[in-house]
């Protein structure tokens, strides 16, 4: 069995040998580029340094030359040669480009090379030879300077014409210098280009390597990846995915061996599925079974608080409020203040309320099964919606109820008035306080001879820490409230088979109450009949 992490460094080790030769290389181009340079900055830019000294000296001498007056003339001459000796500083520059020409000569050149510093030294012999000839006819204009009565014309013809070819000869030797050093810069440069594809060559070259190595390497590795994406799987519960297929290296003894945990924890991971399903079906037991014991015994509580309440209450409160309506009777007839007859109302208004609060009780500790007949909701509802305008009107709040024709339900007719009363009471209730005071009850029929019924309203809404116990016994989202409202009209709703839900409405931007009524078995057989009839 090769070991990965064997095949891994010898992989490297080729990697940083590909690159290692191909930098080795690059280093050895650039010292031979960096040689030729510097053949070329030795050989020939002294060379032609050394020409333009004496092409200076030339021209130093030449201006010595330019009075025309003999006296001035023999003055700047002798001058100039005490100051700067032309033949002396020629012969000096001249001697340095033949010691230079000479050393390049010992040097390790080309034919063509050493063919050119041999031309080159047997002009500079020349040049030399034409220095010693200015100095005699230097010499000569001195002589003849010197005379009495100067006749300096020839002379100075004759040196004036030496010192031109002079110029010229060590010009036209500087131009051929410098036509050979921009020949060997261009070789140069031509040489620098074929290194530069070289390197770049040898660097492509080693980098396609090292792609092919890492390609081989990450084919190596690639069991690695799906062993990974197969752990995740594994991770997530997903015991399906196949296992992954590897050779007998390290990564192969992994795969196998994560296959076999995998199976074993598939196993235990089944039990423990079935054992936590036994023991959430047995908690929904326990809490449902926790529920229907505090809703019943709430319901019981409410039952012998109402039974008590209606058995203490009932009785004296009907003969308070006969009382309160004869009293009333009486101060009406008498000549009595306004405060006297406002106190009489007030008892009889809280005497009803009270007998309210009692029927309440009564109802949410009754159980009795509605007597569903068939009826019209749409105008059971406006029937019940009018019959509140006095409290609708005293409040300024509009109501509106919107029922397209006919809608036909099985509803038991007091229990469906009594929970659309709540809910248009419950809605004035929170429009206390609002400016704007609207409510809107929608009639809709469904499918199978149902029906729903929802009361809107533009009040502030149900608020979010009342919606979950909303409908809970004894939970209200106001004050004064006895919070049996809403659980009333939710028991009445589910005994007709539907249900009563509390939601936001988008049309007047306040609460929503949706009460859907569910048709009887009969309504539905007599619906499917006729659907079929048709």
């Amino acid at each position: 069995m090769r070991s990965i992490g064997t095949r891994v460094v010898v992989a490297v080790l080729t990697v940083i040998t590909a690159f290692s030769l191909a930098l080795a290389y690059n280093a050895r181009a650039q010292r031979q580029l960096v040689a030729r340079l510097a053949r070329v900055n030795q050989s020939y830019v002294p060379a032609t340094r050394l020409l333009d000294d004496t092409r200076e000296e030339l021209r130093s001498f030449s201006r010595a030359l330019s009075n025309r007056d003999p006296i001035a003339l023999r003055q700047s001459l002798r001058a100039t040669l005490t100051l700067f000796p032309f033949d002396r500083r020629c012969h000096e520059h001249l001697r340095a480009l033949s010691a230079h020409l000479a050393a390049l000569a010992d040097e390790d050149l080309t034919r063509d090379e050493r063919a050119f510093v041999s031309n080159v030294g047997r002009v500079v012999d020349q040049l030399a030879l034409d220095v010693d000839d200015i100095s005699v006819q230097t010499d000569a204009l001195l002589a003849a300077l010197d005379e009495p009565s100067p006749r300096v014309d020839p002379e100075l013809g004759r040196l004036g014409a030496a010192l031109v070819a002079f110029e010229k000869r060590v010009s036209d030797l500087r131009e051929v210098v410098d036509d050979r050093t921009a020949a060997s810069v261009a070789d140069v440069r031509a040489a620098e280009r074929d290194i530069v594809a070289r390197v770049v060559a040898a660097s492509a070259a080693a980098a396609l390597f090292a792609i092919v190595v890492v390609v081989v390497i990450a084919r190596s590795l690639r069991p690695i990846r799906d062993l990974t994406q197969l752990a995740a799987s594994y991770k997530r519960g997903d015991y399906d995915t196949p296992p992954v297929r590897a050779g007998n290296d390290e990564i192969g003894v992994l795969a196998r061996e994560l296959g076999g945990m995998a199976s074993a924890i598939r196993d235990r991971d089944t039990r423990l599925r079935q054992q936590h399903q036994e023991l959430e079906e047995a908690y929904a037991a326990v809490l449902a079974a926790q529920r229907a014991q505090v809703q019943a015994e709430r319901l019981a509580a409410v039952g012998e608080l109402a039974a008590r309440v209606t058995h203490e209450l009932r009785n004296p409160l009907s003969s308070i409020g006969l009382n309160a309506e004869m009293l009333a009777d009486e101060l009406h007839r008498a000549d009595v203040g306004d405060d006297a007859r406002s106190m009489v109302d007030s008892i009889g208004r809280e005497v009803a309320r009270l007998a309210e609060l009692t029927e309440r009780y009564l109802s949410m500790a009754r159980s009795d099964d509605p007597k569903r007949e068939p009826t019209d909701v749409g105008a059971l509802v406006d029937d019940a919606v009018r019959r509140l305008r006095a409290e609708l009107l005293a409040e300024g709040v509009t109501a509106s109820v919107v029922c397209d024709g006919t809608v036909q339900c099985s509803v038991d007719d007091p229990q469906l008035r009594q929970v659309v009363v709540n809910l248009v009471r419950n809605a004035v209730q929170a429009l206390r306080g609002s400016e704007d005071k609207r409510i809107r009850v929608v009639v809709a029929p469904t499918a199978g001879r149902g029906a729903t019924v929802t009361v809107e309203d533009s009040g502030p809404g149900v608020q979010a820490d009342m919606a979950a116990r909303l409908f809970e016994p004894f939970v209200s989202g106001r004050d004064g409230g006895t919070g049996l409202g809403l659980s009333i009209s939710r028991r009445i709703a589910r005994r007709h088979g539907g249900d009563l839900t509390a939601g936001a409405s988008l049309e007047l931007g306040g609460a929503m109450f949706t009460l859907s009524l569910e048709p009887t078995a009969a309504a539905v057989r007599e619906a499917t009949e006729a659907a079929d009839s048709d």
